[in-house]
């Protein structure tokens, strides 16, 4: 995803691209790309922010990209100067970061989303909870420690976080929606996309999808009602559903404030640098020129499938 957003916004004729990267990181994130248009810093332990606080501020824009575990995400958005960001803001964060406070929020709007209860330190299960279902971390991104339990018992915690969140398991089809989302908190639908997640001994794996998948219009509609539903979102952002094709239902899972994996495949089915146009135009309020374009040129492709790159999946102690 990296490479892919490094060499979009390369692709433009202006831009010169500046990529962070921990000095541990042996591999080349930036190959491919002309080295006249993108540098990389090299960051070392206890430099973070300090490095990234000084390129933000000589910067015209920045993107933060990081999971939203422990505040992590929300913490670095909140040292890029106001104005100057290309991804969404504190708040949004926080609220999507919340999983438990997020399904409040759109079951209090209406909006379909599975039966929850967060667990904290107690782990206290209504007797009448309907099994399976998912538990996983209240603040957890990309599918890391989710699995699915068909009871709770003493041993439930094992191995995962005290802060967790139990759902009811929804049958259908895994999907995400991505959005472009402008100044305004207008969101611009840009594909729909199939996840692809299996659960080896019931834990969860996600090795990415394909797109764009072909939904209704009242699908559509209600992804959008639900991306417009959280205020402060910017820039790239991603919700995860799942369909019922029985009756062309959805259920609402997780919003993703932050550029996804999804990206990866748009990036791949349209020419280079128009999702950055497109993603520009939107931060700076422009009229939705490359936006539309992107959009109609995602939906005139045969699907396209994009994979997880495995050399960020185990980066706990890369912080």
């Amino acid at each position: 995803m990296l490479r892919a957003l490094a060499a979009d916004f390369a692709a433009i004729a202006s831009n010169r691209v500046v990529v962070s990267v921990d000095e541990r990181f042996e591999c080349d994130l930036i190959r491919n790309i002309p080295h006249d248009r993108v540098e990389t810093i090299r960051i070392g332990p206890g430099e973070e922010r300090d490095r990234i606080v000084e390129a933000a501020r000589s910067a015209d824009y920045t993107l933060v990209i990081a999971p939203e575990t422990d505040g992590l995400l929300a913490e670095r958005a909140g040292w890029i100067p106001d104005g100057r960001s290309l991804g969404s803001g504190r708040s949004a964060i926080e609220l999507a970061g919340d999983k438990y406070a997020l399904a409040d929020h759109w079951i209090g709007r209406g909006l379909p989303h599975p039966e929850s209860i967060c667990l904290g330190e107690i782990g206290a299960i209504p007797a009448d909870f309907p099994f399976p279902a998912v538990l996983k971390p209240i603040d957890g991104a990309g599918g890391v420690d989710a699995r699915i339990v068909d009871q709770i018992d003493e041993d439930w915690n094992h191995g995962l976080c005290n802060n967790l969140i139990i759902q009811k398991f929804i049958k259908g089809r895994s999907m995400s929606a991505s959005f472009l989302i402008d100044r305004s908190g207008t969101p611009r639908l840009i594909a729909v996309g199939e996840q692809s997640i299996a659960w080896p001994g019931g834990r969860c794996r996600y090795d990415g999808g394909r797109l764009p998948i072909e939904v209704s219009s009242e699908v559509r509609r209600e992804l959008i009602t639900a991306a417009r539903s959280v205020s402060g979102l910017l820039g790239w952002v991603g919700i995860d559903f799942i369909k019922d094709e029985r009756n062309d239902s959805i259920v609402l899972i997780e919003l993703n404030p932050r550029p996804t994996t999804s990206l990866i495949g748009a990036a791949r089915l349209s020419p280079p640098g128009l999702l950055a146009l497109a993603w520009l135009e939107g931060v700076q309020g422009a009229e939705e020129e490359f936006a539309v374009r992107l959009t109609e040129t995602i939906a005139s492709k045969p699907p396209t499938r994009f994979e997880v790159d495995r050399l960020f999946t185990h980066s706990d102690n890369m912080r």
